[in-house]
This record gives structure tokens, C-alpha cells and sequence, in this order.
């Protein structure tokens, strides 16, 4: 689900996709529900991270508010 073409990708290389909703799932595998049972995560890779503001500010237009409701931070200036 990275990609919303990423099974046609995926068919036009040849390969499959895999039983799972996104890399994180694909790379913690069992471990995931592991960790999730233990506290609320939010795991990101280095796409994530090299790209947040074109993600979160440019694409999902969100502001300080949304990054406090959806993500709990409690700084301000921490924020988007």
C-alpha cells in the first residue's frame, strides 16, 4: 500500500507483491503486533523521513494543529 500501483508495478517487472499492508509490516514481520501491544508506535523509514514536509505540509496540507492531533506532539515548534 506504499504505492497505489504497486501491484502493476510489481506485474510489469515480473514479481509479486507480499501478504502485507506496508515495508514496516514487511520488515518487523511477527514482531509488529509485539511492539504495537506494548505502546502506540508510529513507524516511519528513511523515505518517510527524507520526505515528511512533501508529505505531511505539501501533499496532506497539514499544519502544527494536525501534526498535535495525529501525531500527540505536544510541542509546538516540534510540530510541522
Amino acid at each position: 500500500m506504499c504505492h497505489p500501483d504497486i501491484e502493476n508495478i510489481a506485474a510489469d517487472c515480473g514479481s509479486n507483491t507480499l501478504p502485507a499492508k506496508n515495508c514496516i509490516e514487511i520488515l518487523l514481520g511477527g514482531r509488529l503486533k509485539e511492539l504495537d501491544a506494548q505502546a502506540k508506535m508510529f513507524y516511519i523509514t528513511g523515505g518517510w523521513l527524507e520526505n515528511w514536509r512533501k508529505i505531511f505540509i505539501e501533499q496532506l496540507k497539514w499544519d502544527s494543529i494536525d501534526a498535535r492531533q495525529n501525531l500527540g506532539i505536544l510541542r509546538p515548534h516540534s510540530a510541522v
